[in-house]
């Protein structure tokens, strides 16, 4: 960015991931809040598109995937409820969901896990691919035409627990954000290397010219291609 780094918002509801909606805005999960919102490109929220399922309030929606159709896909754990007693755990489980943000509908895509985090689609959307925090395993679950999944396949399992964002390279390799740092993972699940990171990165997705984003608790790192990591922000 030629003028720098510059402050979006000064008030983040505790905003955990972001997806363009291809209008200039974004997709976004706002822990805070307990919602699935679309912003506007200068950070302003213009439509809630998911805060209830079947009449009670989402847990803490913290991952969001757009498929190729349209359609959204959404994490939804329960972190926090110890420590924030005011706010009310309502559903009986962490599900993960799909939403048609046409027609707000959201349906119960997959369920059974401890702490639904991240989410990413294969390259070619056949399976997709969520971590769960408090297990040490990555889950695979094929993709039907219809929208529905097939049955859950341990896809990797690591020594440590606390998995957390997900994304594919353009070789097809699976990059997964761990307490040990990256790890890159091959098409049959065997790790294929680890990067270390100077904390816990929580979220990773590749941009332009391959570029590669690495979010952590204090800051957001770039790598760019052939050039040693650039630290841009800190809070």
């Amino acid at each position: 960015m030629a003028s720098g780094l510059i402050i979006w918002r000064k008030d983040s509801p505790e905003a955990t991931s972001f997806r363009p909606d291809g209008t200039e805005g974004f997709y976004v999960v706002e822990q805070k809040t307990r919602l699935l919102a679309r912003w506007n490109a200068k950070g302003e929220q213009v439509e809630v598109l998911a805060d209830r399922f079947e009449g009670k309030s989402l847990n803490r929606p913290n991952d969001v995937v757009v498929k190729s159709d349209g359609t959204l896909w959404l994490t939804d754990p329960d972190f926090l409820f110890s420590k924030r007693p005011g706010d009310k755990k309502e559903l009986p489980g962490q599900f993960v969901f799909r939403l048609n943000p046409k027609t707000k509908t959201l349906v119960k895509a997959a369920e059974g896990f401890d702490k639904p985090n991240g989410i990413v689609f294969s390259p070619d959307e056949k399976h997709l691919f969520i971590t769960d925090s408090g297990t040490p395993n990555i889950f695979r679950f094929a993709v039907h035409s219809d929208g529905t999944l097939g049955s859950r396949e341990t896809f990797a399992t690591f020594a440590e627990k606390g998995l957390d964002g997900l994304a594919f390279d353009l070789q097809g390799r699976l990059w997964c954000c761990t307490r040990a740092g990256i790890r890159i993972i091959g098409g049959d699940g065997t790790v294929l290397g680890l990067i270390k990171t100077p904390g816990k990165p929580t979220s990773i997705a590749f941009g332009p010219e391959g570029r590669l984003a690495v979010t952590m608790s204090d800051g957001c790192f770039v790598v760019l291609p052939e050039r040693k990591p650039s630290k841009i922000g800190t809070r």
